[in-house]
C-alpha cells in the first residue's frame, strides 16, 4: 500500500512536471502581447524612420511579438525587427518586408502573396503552410527554414522569385508550385532537402547549385526536421 502510494505520488510530480513545461512552451510560442495602439505607435515611428532616412523616428523593434492571425496586408515593415515573432496565420499580402529580420520566426500559415521579401532573413523560419504566392525572395536568406509538407502544412511557392536566394539546409519536400526554373535561379541548393523529382531535375540542369559554397557551414545528413 505505501509503495503504491509513493507510486502515484511520483506519477502525479511527472505529469504536473509535463504540463507545466508544456504550459511554459507554449507561451514561449505565443510570444509577447501587445495593443493595437501600441502597434500602430511602433509603425508610426517606423515609417518616419523611414522618411527621415534614420534621422528620426524608430526602426520597428517587434521582436517576439504576438502577432498571430494579425491583418498586415500592405504594410511597410521593411528593414523591420521580426526576429522570434508569431507571425502564425498572419495576413501579409503584399506587405514591404524588404530586408527584414525574421529569423526564427513562426510563421505557419501566414499569407505573404506578393509579399516583397527581398533580402529578407528568414533563417530557422517554420514556413509550414505559408503562402509565398508571386512573393518576392530575391536574395532572402531561407537558411535552416522549413517549408516541407507534414499534413495539413505544405508552403506554397508558385510563382515565388527565387533569384539569389539562399536555400541551404532547407526543407522543400511537398512544398507546392515549386519548379526547377525557380530552383535554379538560387544562390544555393547546398544540402536542401527536395523532393526525388525535383533533386534529379536539379542534378541534370544545374548541378553546381548543390556544391558547398565558401561560406556554408559544415554539416552532414539532412535537416532534422525532415521526415
Amino acid at each position: 500500500m505505501r509503495r503504491m502510494k509513493l507510486i502515484i505520488c511520483v506519477l502525479s510530480i511527472t505529469i504536473a512536471g509535463i504540463l507545466f513545461l508544456s504550459t511554459v512552451s507554449s507561451n514561449a510560442q505565443e510570444g509577447t502581447k501587445i495593443s493595437e495602439a501600441e502597434l500602430s505607435k511602433i509603425f508610426e515611428e517606423h515609417i518616419k524612420w523611414h522618411e527621415t532616412e534614420r534621422k528620426e523616428g524608430q526602426r520597428a523593434d517587434l521582436r517576439g511579438v504576438n502577432l498571430s492571425g494579425s491583418n498586415l496586408s500592405g504594410a511597410n515593415l521593411r528593414g523591420s525587427d521580426l526576429r522570434g515573432a508569431n507571425l502564425i496565420g498572419a495576413y501579409l499580402h503584399k506587405t514591404d518586408l524588404e530586408g527584414a529580420n525574421l529569423e526564427g520566426a513562426s510563421l505557419q500559415g501566414a499569407d505573404f502573396w506578393a509579399a516583397d521579401l527581398e533580402g529578407a532573413n528568414l533563417r530557422h523560419g517554420n514556413l509550414k503552410g505559408a503562402n509565398l504566392r508571386h512573393a518576392n525572395l530575391q536574395h532572402a536568406n531561407l537558411e535552416e527554414a522549413n517549408l516541407s509538407f507534414t499534413n495539413p502544412w505544405g508552403a506554397n511557392l508558385t510563382g515565388a522569385n527565387l533569384e539569389g536566394a539562399k536555400l541551404v539546409w532547407i526543407a522543400l519536400r511537398g512544398a507546392e508550385g515549386l519548379t526547377i526554373e525557380q530552383l535554379s535561379r538560387a544562390k544555393t541548393l547546398y544540402t536542401a532537402a527536395l523532393d526525388p523529382e525535383l533533386m534529379e531535375q536539379v542534378k541534370e540542369k544545374c548541378l553546381h547549385l548543390l556544391k558547398e559554397p565558401k561560406d556554408a557551414d559544415p554539416k552532414e545528413g539532412e535537416p532534422e526536421f525532415v521526415e
